[in-house]
């Protein structure tokens, strides 16, 4: 996925519109693979490109299979709370709290500790 990098070149040259069409020219090469939808939906996140970003998390978590990892949706999480949408904030903890129960026969733990501390934050922002 190094043509993920050369995208990143062209837009700091100033050819954003062909760093993104480039970078969705390699999801639709790689359309059945959950690697570059997330390599594009970080580099969007990492111009500020939100909605683009968005749609590319999303679209990584939905390509993978059980046991999914769940760096997607920690992503996702992070745009959502930048954008203050706290709403799909929460809806993304959760959805990261049914991954780690349905993927890893996980209910408690450590592991659930950071995700059920942003759950209690957000219903309260709510």
């Amino acid at each position: 996925l190094l043509e993920i990098y050369e995208g990143e070149i062209l837009f700091k040259r100033g050819y954003q519109k062909e760093a993104i069409e480039f970078w969705q020219d390699i999801c639709e090469k790689n359309k059945n693979n959950y690697k570059p939808f997330f390599s594009f939906a970080d580099q969007c996140a990492n111009l500020a490109l939100y909605d683009l970003a968005i749609e590319n998390y999303k679209k990584s978590f939905e390509l993978q299979k059980s046991p999914r990892m769940i760096d997607s949706l920690i992503s996702l999480f992070q745009v959502y709370e930048i954008q203050k949408n706290y709403s799909e904030a929460l809806n993304t903890v959760n959805l990261i709290l049914e991954v780690y129960e349905k993927d890893y026969a996980l209910i408690d733990g450590e592991e659930l500790i950071p995700y059920l501390k942003d759950k209690e934050r957000l219903e309260i922002l709510l």
